[in-house]
């Protein structure tokens, strides 16, 4: 910090949310405590300039906001100051710890090497699912699902472009932005593929 002032390097988005008022940016360091960010080549990135801080955040934006919104820095912080009193037993936080674990078990034999957009990606999923199906059944199969269309989808890159499937292309490119019409691409053109793959999957009674 003292060298980036002397240097005249500006904070980023994530370092100034540190300054915020409330529990918020506490449970955010907790958060990026869990064995998802520690297990050898789970993520494709480092903790560079609190990294692992912003994508806690964005998922807690998400997670708290229920849908796939915004994820611009104006719009976590207006979630960090409506939720200056959160607290680990708040089930915003349980649920975003209970989509950490059930990824560290689905994928942690799998290396994924996720990029920052998956985790934020399969965080929201995962939950979604949780909530909608009986997936805690089947995480390791998750996990595979997850390789094996990501396999996939890195074959199909090899091919000449006029033979790549059109809906791949779009997801690559999706991948690239954080536009929420990008977000939503992702999120329901994964959550159809991984229900493809695992065919055991199904909806809890009442859905």
């Amino acid at each position: 910090m003292f060298q980036r002032l002397q240097k005249g390097s500006s904070l980023n988005a994530a370092e100034n949310r540190r300054a915020l008022p409330g529990n918020t940016k506490n449970i955010i360091f907790k958060l990026c405590e869990h064995s998802l960010f520690s297990t050898e080549d789970f993520l494709d990135f480092k903790d560079h300039r609190a990294a692992f801080e912003d994508r806690c955040a964005k998922i807690l934006h998400q997670f708290y906001h229920q849908e796939i919104t915004s994820i611009t820095p104006r719009e976590i912080e207006k979630t960090y100051r409506s939720n200056m009193n959160l607290n680990e037993d708040d089930q915003i936080v349980k649920n975003i710890k209970s989509a950490f674990n059930f990824l560290n078990k689905s994928l942690k034999n799998e290396t994924p090497k996720l990029r920052k957009y998956a985790v934020l990606r399969l965080a929201f999923l995962v939950n979604d699912l949780k909530s909608k199906y009986n997936i805690n059944n089947f995480s390791l199969e998750f996990g595979k699902a997850y390789k094996d269309f990501e396999h996939c989808r890195n074959l199909d890159k090899q091919k000449p472009i006029e033979e790549q499937n059109p809906q791949l292309i779009e997801y690559s490119n999706c991948t690239r932005g954080d536009s929420v019409a990008s977000q939503i691409f992702i999120h329901r053109f994964l959550k159809k593929e991984i229900l493809k793959r695992i065919p055991e999957i199904k909806l809890i009674d009442g859905h």
